[in-house]
């Protein structure tokens, strides 16, 4: 785990790194107000595959992130965000022939780093605005890290895992502004992955035929709440003119 942990942080750090310190930047050079947050969130991760194939809000295991938001304007936002949480899924109770025949089960450890914009659909933080609460789209990158323990009482296959890899996240959210500094939020961001082996299998093969589905790739999800701070600037004064 370790191991794996050190290869994860290895490669996105090549990619976040120079957003990162991009970002910092930013802060450094603009001193407006309402310009920059930082947050928390709670909720928790979702997802669907060979084990579990259809959305199921009772298979949702706790998930949380953290973030940085850079509001350039009233109507966009870029968020740095890192999650961690954990996936699962169980056939022991579905009614569905091949299910029953593979009983499998699998746990899993998610972390992501996600690079996302939003668009808001009101200017919420108008001080003139009597509405204090907006609708936002939001959509990005990914990448994530994951290791999942599968098991099985009939598949004689190796359950593997793709490591790390990319998603495509997008989804909705609402944003509310608690007072001057904090906000709060909550959103849902459904994750399109590019690997069938979330849950640790992909063909699931039993006595020489294919149980899985080779064409659809696994999708994981995040439900939850945030809490965010924002920073004012303080804005200088400009110099007299002799």
């Amino acid at each position: 785990m370790q191991r794996f942990m050190y290869k994860y942080f290895k490669k996105t750090g090549k990619i976040i790194l120079p957003v990162f310190l991009f970002l910092i930047l930013m802060i450094q050079h603009d001193s407006t107000a309402q310009k920059h947050e930082f947050g928390i969130g709670l909720g928790g991760f979702n997802y669907t595959g060979e084990i579990n194939p259809r959305y199921n809000f009772f298979n949702y295991r706790p998930a949380g992130t953290v973030f940085y938001r850079y509001n350039p304007s009233f109507a966009t936002a870029i968020k740095l965000g890192v999650t961690l949480g954990q996936l699962s899924g169980n056939e022991s109770n579905s009614n569905e022939r091949v299910a029953q025949i593979r009983k499998a089960s699998f746990k899993s450890t998610v972390s992501e780093i996600s690079l996302m914009g939003e668009y808001n659909f009101i200017n919420y933080r108008d001080k003139k605005q009597l509405i204090k609460f907006s609708p936002y789209m939001t959509g990005g990158v990914a990448i994530f890290g994951s290791a999942p323990d599968t098991k099985s009482n009939s598949l004689p296959e190796d359950f593997d895992g793709q490591g790390i890899t990319f998603a495509i996240p997008f989804g909705v959210g609402m944003k509310f502004i608690l007072n001057r500094n904090w906000n709060l939020g909550a959103e849902f961001v459904a994750r399109k992955t590019f690997t069938d082996y979330l849950d640790g299998i992909s063909k699931g093969e039993i006595a020489g035929k294919t149980t899985g589905n080779l064409l659809d790739n696994d999708w994981y999800y995040y439900t939850g709440v945030t809490l965010s701070y924002t920073i004012y600037g303080i804005n200088c004064p400009q110099q007299f003119k002799y």
